[in-house]
């Protein structure tokens, strides 16, 4: 269907263009042609230059496009266009004074044939058919390059989406894990408190299958999981991990990609609760400022253990926000009164 509307719009344009040209031909063959009886032979010539011209150019077109001329540079364009309107010019005119002796018999029914007026006939046609060339070659420059900037986001959102996936990958298998550890180390020594961690995890799985195929998810979605999460890592701990998750209303219908939250308070887990003997506090809000979602997970501890590493998660945390939101957040890890705080901020979608 598209090849065809293209093959219409190209015809209809041959036809409108060199329609009007014969047009203005016959305007002035009438304006200046004194003798009626040679009235229709005098048009009939404007016609056959009409149909020489639509010819040429429509060969002229067909050789740029099987020889591939428009994927050339510039000058070697250029060049071979010239010689090949140069040529057309030469056949054209050729074609045209062989209609007027054979079919037309100009020679002996309107006037004689002026041999040395055929170069400026030459040079009016050549103009012509430049003029044609240059607007076509012209167009298709501009389609290929509409074409090759369609392609070219289409491979920049393909080569995102593998990103994303990627990126996916390596956060799901080792936050499962890390939990799977957890359990591990409580299956024996304490079964029932094993058990509830399995009820938790089955749920924190539950969501990270549910989500694996989006993009996307609302923040009270996420701090839905969240809450699950550090359930579970409280368990572990035993008491020594106190949390809560504060989440300005007006943020619960912003999005995120999935995990973000998640992946910040396992950070907090990771890298400063577990490393205090006696456990502390994790304190996660999610806050509104002007046009900026802003997303802070505390915990008990210094600075010197939190930077032993954030970890791959925040890291791929902050790339899906760059491929899914096109901006680069920005990530601050502070510490103040013996307690750690990783923010980050990027600008809110709802």
């Amino acid at each position: 269907m598209q090849n065809i509307t293209k093959a219409t719009l190209y015809w209809s344009c041959q036809l409108i263009g060199w329609g009007i040209y014969v047009g203005l031909l016959i305007y002035n063959a009438i304006t200046h042609t004194t003798e009626d009886d040679k009235l229709p032979k005098v048009i009939a010539l404007q016609v056959i230059i009409g149909l020489c011209v639509l010819l040429i150019s429509h060969a002229i077109r067909i050789v740029i496009l099987r020889k591939g001329w428009i994927e050339l540079g510039t000058g070697a364009l250029a060049l071979r266009i010239l010689g090949l309107t140069i040529a057309g010019s030469v056949l054209a005119i050729a074609a045209i004074h062989l209609m007027m002796v054979g079919l037309l018999d100009w020679h002996n029914t309107v006037h004689p044939i002026e041999w040395s007026s055929i170069p400026l006939y030459t040079a009016n046609l050549f103009f012509m058919l430049m003029f044609w060339s240059v607007i076509y070659v012209g167009y298709k420059y501009a389609e290929s390059a509409r074409k090759n900037k369609i392609e070219k986001l289409e491979t920049q959102s393909s080569l995102k989406e593998a990103e994303l996936i990627a990126l996916k990958a390596q956060i799901n298998p080792h936050f499962l894990f890390n939990s799977l550890n957890n359990i591990r180390a409580l299956i024996l020594d304490q079964p029932m408190i094993a058990r509830d961690m399995v009820t938790n995890l089955s749920d924190l799985l539950r969501y990270s299958i549910a989500f694996s195929q989006r993009a996307q998810v609302t923040i009270a979605e996420e701090v839905d999981i969240v809450k699950n999460y550090l359930d579970l890592e409280s368990i572990q701990y035993d008491g020594r991990l106190d949390y809560n998750v504060d989440a300005d209303e007006n943020t619960l219908s912003c999005i995120i990609p999935p995990m973000i939250i998640q992946t910040m308070a396992e950070n907090a887990v990771k890298h400063g609760i577990s490393q205090i003997k006696d456990g502390g506090q994790i304190r996660i809000s999610i806050q509104q400022q002007d046009d900026q979602l802003v997303i802070a997970a505390s915990n008990t501890g210094s600075l010197e253990h939190s930077k032993t590493g954030t970890g791959i998660g925040v890291k791929n945390a902050q790339e899906r926000i760059r491929l899914l939101f096109d901006v680069s957040p920005s990530f601050d890890l502070t510490e103040k009164d013996n307690l750690v705080t990783a923010t980050l901020q990027f600008p809110a979608r709802q």
